[in-house]
């Protein structure tokens, strides 16, 4: 429970140290002395006219005092709350599902959806089985409750019917072309000094590169949103042309970096070239997609929709890097994650169907 509740008597260990070991019998010498015959034992013992009484018994060791402390029953009682709390929020809708049906647009295989997140939800229970072993209980409980308030608090947003029908695949995909190539470029630029070590590349250049590509994407991304506002609705247009320029130059960079294969000369100015052009490229598609975003999902919330695409984002940056935890003495495999997210997010957004549902209001509100 920490320290601040407990004393200093509480935080001492229950069990007290081991006895000291007996002292051994006298026909056994220390050690460097010679040891003794058993007839010479006999001759140097006293005589008796009887025989010699055994040692009496040992008596048992007196049994060690136990503390209760009455806090137990608080400590007892939280957590009682909390796997009562945990068992309300999964077995929310199950006993009110006619109820639910009619209040919120739920389904059948909705209902039988939201019973089912109860043992989807035991899936990384591998990792908080670790948790407890390597950091405790305390720990283990107090992210785990933090997880079950967060998931419970955002049942609580306020979302309507109309809303809920803009919260459509659209939104997912236009979320996904996002977070899967940010994601990518964000672990590959915090480890781009590892990646580029085995190329004779120092760390101040490698510094550099990461340090211009982000400067560079966050210049031109200001310089290009104020061109879009100027050229309404052609936002699918801009995103396809930044992508393009960034799944070319992540080539450019990763072939550059495979010289064996290639046979790209690998020089300071060419890997300088093609790692800022690909951060500059992917880095100004930023608020271009933040404001598609807005447009695709209007009225709901902007603080909902970007939240759940940077979440998305920071997840595939997480999964990124824990491949490279086991997967660390070669980094081709890394420099390829670039243009394969690049083109991805590129199909992603060929096939997504743009609306300007916020610009058209605004439109006709300033008519």
């Amino acid at each position: 429970m920490g320290s601040d509740w407990s004393s200093p008597e509480e935080r001492e260990p229950l069990l007290q140290p081991p006895p000291a070991p007996a002292a051994l019998p006298q026909h056994y010498p220390a050690h460097g002395q010679p040891r003794r015959t058993a007839a010479a034992s006999r001759a140097a013992a006293p005589r008796s006219p009887g025989l010699v009484p055994a040692a009496p018994p040992r008596p048992p060791p007196p049994p060690l005092p136990g503390r209760v402390y009455g806090r137990r029953w608080l400590v007892l009682l939280l957590f009682s709350l909390l796997g009562f709390a945990q068992g309300l929020v999964w077995n929310t809708w199950g006993p009110i599902q006619n109820s639910a049906r009619q209040a919120f647009p739920f389904s059948k295989l909705d209902i039988a959806l939201l019973v089912f997140w109860g043992p989807i939800g035991f899936v990384p229970c591998f990792f908080f089985m670790w948790l407890m072993d390597k950091k405790g209980l305390r720990v283990t409980m107090l992210l785990t409750s933090s997880l079950m308030v967060v998931g419970a608090g955002l049942r609580c947003v306020p979302v309507s019917d109309q809303e809920t029908r803009k919260c459509n695949p659209r939104f997912l995909m236009i979320a996904l072309a996002y977070a899967i190539p940010l994601g990518v470029f964000s672990g590959w630029s915090g480890v781009l000094d590892l990646i580029l070590t085995p190329k004779d590349i120092s760390q101040v250049d490698a510094g550099w590169i990461g340090f211009w590509s982000i400067v560079g994407g966050c210049i031109v991304g200001i310089a290009l949103a104020r061109f879009a506002d100027f050229i309404r609705g052609m936002l699918k247009l801009i995103l396809l042309l930044l992508l393009s320029g960034a799944t070319l130059s992540s080539i450019w960079f990763t072939l550059t970096c495979l010289t064996t294969v290639s046979h790209l000369p690998l020089t300071t100015a060419t890997l300088y070239t093609s790692g800022i052009l690909f951060g500059v490229f992917l880095n100004s598609s930023v608020p271009i997609f933040f404001e598609l975003f807005v447009e695709t999902v209007y009225p709901v919330p902007e603080g909902i929709t970007c939240g759940v695409t940077t979440f998305l984002s920071n997840m595939f940056m997480g999964v990124l890097l824990f491949f490279l935890t086991f997967y660390n003495k070669e980094f081709s495999w890394f420099n390829w994650c670039l243009p394969g997210s690049c083109l991805l997010s590129l199909l992603l957004i060929l096939c997504f169907r743009e609306s300007y549902d916020r610009l058209y209001l605004d439109v006709i509100v300033s008519v």
